[in-house]
């Protein structure tokens, strides 16, 4: 397990700083050197590296050394089932995109595997791919998703139970990994993006529901289930809205895209998307501003329990709430400093993801890199 744990790390030192040479990742995982070299040359018998000049260090003597991931090494795929899209994106073992293709949305949840599959299929002929060449599979999904990559259930797609890991490795082998989509987005800000660095940190994100995830002493908390981190679900407002979940007050109901959406509705202006909703508040329209300042009080009413609660170093705020964050976060911070505890407040620091800005969810791939790399992963691939 202490060999596995140490390939690991270094593993991920070399994915974090392509063409660093053994001795600064000696520095950086406080791993020994005769370790550092064992666990490279194993990499190297495997084609997972690539010998490159160190050209940070220049002069007489022999040239140093580094090591980077070798992209023909292989391939990850990340497939994010969406109610309104399917998205398949395939990256180098580096976790670095190559390529995304969308497809329509899935039906049913009982042609959901046909239809993951034959995306899968045609992603992979576009690229010149095989799926021999493919050594880890993410695939995320809103819902509640159990440890063993089971759906109980999602508000979203009016699915009922579904085996997603279970049929999904049926077609493609046991490399497929399973898990929510807020807590897989979370995953990708350790992996990443903001918190590459940070072992505690909470999340929260807005799609077509609100999401989060608990990333506490170095790990996603899951739970005794697996469902933890319903950040959405939490109640907010007593006796208010109607959720998806079909309870009422819900923090789902007041800053998911669909409450804002109809919030923006509600006070006469048409806004389908989180880049619509910034379009109008950028113009500096008054009803924008309005919807836009509730919707923020509610987020720092939610953010003031979280730090109240968990006492976190630092929350991450993803999704649709970071492409808004410069509307929500006057009046969230408002609310903050009324309702969260004063102490807990100043050691927390608020960080806007850039990862959530981008087209594509970054979250899939993160789940495939996690599978690979966690230390209880079958199979000899890659250590």
């Amino acid at each position: 397990m202490l060999r596995r744990a140490n390939a690991i790390a270094i593993f991920h030192a070399i994915r974090l700083q392509p063409g660093i040479s053994q001795r600064e990742i000696g520095d950086r995982t406080g791993i020994d050197k005769s370790t550092v070299s064992a666990v490279i040359n194993q990499f190297d018998a495997l084609g997972l590296l690539e010998r490159v000049a160190d050209e940070s260090r220049k002069g007489r003597g022999r040239p140093s050394e580094g090591v980077r991931i070798n992209g023909a090494a292989g391939l990850m795929l990340g497939i994010d089932i969406e109610p309104e899209r399917l998205v398949v994106m395939s990256a180098g073992l580096d976790g670095v995109p190559l390529d995304v293709s969308e497809y329509p949305a899935l039906p049913s949840e009982s042609e959901f595997a046909g239809g993951v599959s034959a995306a899968v299929a045609a992603h992979l002929a576009r690229g010149g791919s095989t799926l021999a060449e493919v050594r880890s599979i993410g695939v995320c999904l809103p819902g509640l998703v159990d440890r063993s990559g089971k759906l109980i259930s999602s508000s979203n797609f009016r699915w009922g139970a579904v085996d997603v890991a279970g049929e999904l490795r049926a077609r493609f082998g046991q490399k497929v990994w399973v898990d929510n989509d807020a807590r897989g987005a979370g995953l990708a800000e350790r992996l990443f993006g903001c918190c590459l660095d940070v072992q505690d940190f909470v999340f929260i994100d807005s799609h077509s529901g609100v999401g989060g995830a608990l990333y506490l002493e170095g790990a996603i908390y899951a739970g005794s289930l697996g469902i933890a981190g319903e950040i959405g679900h939490t109640k907010i407002v007593p006796h208010g809205r109607i959720c998806q979940c079909g309870d009422g007050g819900c923090l789902s109901a007041y800053i998911s895209g669909p409450a804002l959406r109809d919030a923006f509705r509600g006070a006469g202006l048409v806004a389908n998307s989180f880049a619509e909703m910034k379009a109008l508040a950028e113009q500096n329209i008054p009803e924008a501003m309005g919807v836009l300042d509730e919707a923020g009080e509610i987020l720092g009413l939610a953010l003031s329990n979280f730090i109240n609660l968990l006492n976190p170093p630092n929350i991450v705020i993803g999704g649709g709430l970071a492409v808004l964050a410069p509307y929500l976060m006057p009046p969230a911070e408002r609310v903050l400093r009324r309702h969260a505890l004063p102490e807990g407040l100043a050691h927390c620091t608020i960080l806007i993801s850039e990862l959530s800005k981008e087209p594509h969810a970054r979250g899939p791939l993160a789940v495939a890199l996690q599978g690979l790399s966690q230390l209880n992963a079958d199979g000899a691939f890659p250590w």
